[in-house]
């Protein structure tokens, strides 16, 4: 069976069907033709029988699975700003780039973002886009020390908070904060109940606690055998990633920079992971 995965909410124009991001739709047959698809107004063209750059193609077990992977910001508008005494080229092409003083600084999904403006903290120089979500870039100096969305944002004299939601299984959420010159990240649970986790997910909510780098409720997620003696060891059995997608129940393709980065299978028992093969 052929599946069509897309990273963004888009609408086929020939076949007049929306396409949910993230969501898995059945392709009955595999023509030699172009389809429409459309996202933010912009268009894309995409035949499924020929190689694009947008389109990445994952056999597995019989099945395939082509995922989109565009931008609705196909335009490498570029934008040269001053920050901090210092020439900030910011980069607006697939991907979302900050150079500092030629430097490379930011690497990010360019999710229709624009630059907004800029204001002084302290120490600090904090960058600000608009986009599908509101973005910041947090500067000391020459160094960035933080990037991400932001979904709060509590500001007094001499401190600042960031709160981005991850939107993940655990309903986790990512604080950036700033105090007298000081900063620090971490992590806070934004749901307070229990989870009741059934076994098919232990392997989602696994990832997506290595996503948010909860190494302790990974090793919590782990059968004893195959814990490691320290919980950030869990990270080095894993390629770097940034995106998953389930392939098969406990078999998942893992991303980078919308490039595949392995497929990992999970065996499980009472709720706990016995079991992680890498199978490419």
């Amino acid at each position: 069976m052929n599946y069509l995965i897309s990273k963004l909410n888009c609408f086929v124009l020939e076949l007049k069907l929306k396409i949910d991001a993230n969501a898995k739709y059945k392709i009955e047959n595999l023509e030699n033709e172009f389809y429409t698809f459309i996202v933010n107004d912009k268009p894309l063209f995409v035949n499924f029988l020929e190689k694009n750059k947008h389109l990445t193609k994952i056999d597995y077990l019989g099945d395939s699975f082509f995922f989109l992977f565009f931008n609705s910001n196909e335009l490498n508008d570029v934008q040269l700003i001053k920050c901090n005494n210092a020439d900030v080229l910011i980069s607006f092409g697939d991907r979302l780039k900050l150079f500092v003083d030629g430097q490379p600084a930011v690497d990010f999904e360019n999710l229709n973002f624009c630059y907004s403006h800029q204001e002084t903290f302290n120490a600090y120089t904090i960058l600000y886009f608009e986009g599908v979500r509101k973005f910041f870039v947090l500067l000391k100096g020459r160094e960035v020390c933080a990037y991400d969305f932001f979904d709060e944002i509590n500001k007094g004299e001499n401190e600042i908070y960031f709160m981005a939601k991850l939107f993940d299984s655990l309903n986790h959420g990512r604080v950036y904060h700033v105090e007298k010159g000081e900063f620090n990240s971490y992590l806070v649970y934004l749901d307070e109940f229990e989870l009741n986790l059934k076994p098919e997910f232990c392997p989602l909510v696994f990832l997506d606690c290595l996503l948010a780098k909860n190494y302790k409720y990974c090793a919590n997620l782990l059968d004893e055998n195959i814990r490691p003696s320290e919980e950030k060891l869990i990270k080095d059995f894993f390629t770097e990633f940034d995106y998953y997608y389930p392939l098969k129940q406990n078999a998942v393709a893992l991303f980078k920079k919308n490039a595949p980065a392995g497929i990992y299978e999970f065996e499980t028992l009472n709720q706990l992971i016995t079991n992680i093969v890498c199978v490419r």
